[in-house]
């Protein structure tokens, strides 16, 4: 009978979650239809225009070209959007209501296929948005076309009302995006993961807060809930803390026995997945450059002061510290890395989880993604920490500098933390590692030369 409660439970919160997703749902497709209907409009009145349009004979072929140009092409841009919207918002609606196991998500997750649906709405707004854009500013250069082939030189007023609209235009929606705009770090989205292990977890990434059935906060006392890394980074309902502030957090736990506490429960164990394993399996396109191009993050301000790590003083200070969790994750926790420099753009950071085991450094979109098992961004190529040395640059930052004579090997990672307390774990941690790791291929050399 319990278990049966139990099942019944999980079932009714799965659905609410399900439920949270669909109000997402509908949002997306709630804009493409205000699109794909806008959108038929413009096509119905270009293809009137084209449709009942004269051409005066004698008229320059150049300029009369032009109009018929820039009409089809308004025509056929809302064409597209129409139909491209309406296709989106079928096929996304069947993806998150009638699909169980996606390719992304092949283990059979619904959540995941409704998850997969607002994403891929998500991805395809912007394009869709843009084509929109293009008819929509087709249809006046049109007009303009067809008043100067109508009647010559004195259509210059019309040229002048439909460039002071666009001109308006243009301002009313700088204004209104102003007003309308939601900060990245005040986001909220439709994610909340369910996972089937000895006690339920809701993660509710938008504040990123856990609750679990078997664990609570009551008052001062912190109780590790499973599966929760606890690091100041994630704590954003703390206004104190989190990637806005700079100021250190005071706690009587230390923050490395505390992020190293979150990853050693055993139902991690159970269901972990090695992530060198993903990256020996990963047959895809490594994703690294192509996120280059998103969206950035803010990392807090920092000092320009310049200084280095003294490795040889960045020591385990007990045996707790220089232990390794059961499923080999050393350390985890957020971090803003430095992208590469494109034609395009100046590099900038973007928020990733960051996730070190013995050897490797990999580094997630989100802690969801380490939390599904899904791969890393770097799963084709790990972050070697033998291959570098650590430098810290200031107080919130540091950069992982390749040794000489590496060859491929040459990025310098630039990564940022939010405040003083979690760089210096951070640069602590890694730069133990780096010293075992060299310790041990020193011994193994040792050992293949005494054979």
């Amino acid at each position: 009978m319990l278990e049966a409660d139990k099942r019944s439970f999980l079932a009714t919160m799965q659905k609410q979650s399900l439920d949270i997703r669909q109000k997402e749902l509908s949002f997306y497709l709630e804009r493409y239809a205000n699109l794909s209907n806008l959108a038929s409009i413009i096509a119905g009145f270009a293809f009137a225009g084209l449709a009942t349009t004269r051409i005066p004979k004698g008229t320059n072929a150049l300029l009369a070209g032009s109009y018929w140009v820039a009409g089809s092409m308004c025509m056929t841009t809302a064409s597209y959007v129409v139909v491209v919207a309406a296709f989106a918002a079928v096929s996304g609606h069947r993806l998150a209501l009638q699909a169980y196991a996606t390719p992304l998500h092949a283990q059979g997750n619904a959540a995941g296929a409704a998850k997969q649906a607002v994403q891929i709405l998500e991805s395809q707004r912007q394009s869709i948005f843009v084509v929109f854009l293009a008819s929509f500013l087709l249809q006046p250069v049109s007009a303009v076309m067809i008043s100067i082939i109508r009647v010559g030189g004195q259509a210059w007023p019309v040229f002048i009302v439909f460039t002071v609209y666009l001109w308006k235009l243009r301002e009313r929606w700088v204004e209104i995006s102003a007003d309308f705009d939601i900060p990245r770090s005040a986001l909220v989205t439709g994610n909340v993961v369910f996972q089937r292990r000895r006690s339920l977890h809701i993660l509710d990434l938008e504040s990123l807060r856990c609750q679990a059935s078997a664990a609570c906060a009551c008052g001062n006392r912190q109780q590790p809930l499973e599966g929760r890394p606890s690091t100041t980074a994630l704590d954003e309902t703390n206004p104190d803390v989190g990637p806005r502030s700079s100021s250190a957090s005071a706690s009587s736990v230390p923050f490395t026995s505390r992020l190293r506490s979150a990853f050693s429960t055993k139902s991690r164990r159970d269901n972990f997945q090695p992530l060198h394993e993903l990256g020996a399996e990963a047959g895809h396109e490594d994703e690294d450059e192509e996120e280059e191009r998103g969206p950035l993050d803010v990392p807090p301000a920092e000092s320009a002061a310049t200084t280095e790590i003294d490795t040889s003083l960045l020591k385990p200070t007990s045996a707790d510290d220089a232990d390794v969790t059961d499923d080999s994750t050393i350390f985890a926790g957020f971090l803003f890395k430095r992208g590469l420099r494109s034609l395009s753009r100046e590099p900038g950071y973007k928020r990733r989880f960051f996730v070190l085991q013995p050897g490797r450094l990999w580094y997630y979109r989100s802690w969801e993604d380490h939390e599904l098992h899904q791969r890393p961004i770097n799963a084709l190529r790990p972050i070697m920490l033998e291959n570098y040395v650590v430098r810290k640059t200031s107080p919130l930052s540091l950069k992982l500098v390749p040794k000489a004579g590496l060859g491929n090997h040459k990025r310098v990672w630039e990564l940022r933390a939010a405040n003083a307390v979690e760089l210096e774990a951070w640069a602590h941690t890694l730069a133990v590692e780096a010293d075992q790791e060299k310790a041990e291929d020193a011994v193994g050399l040792d050992a293949s030369q005494k054979r």
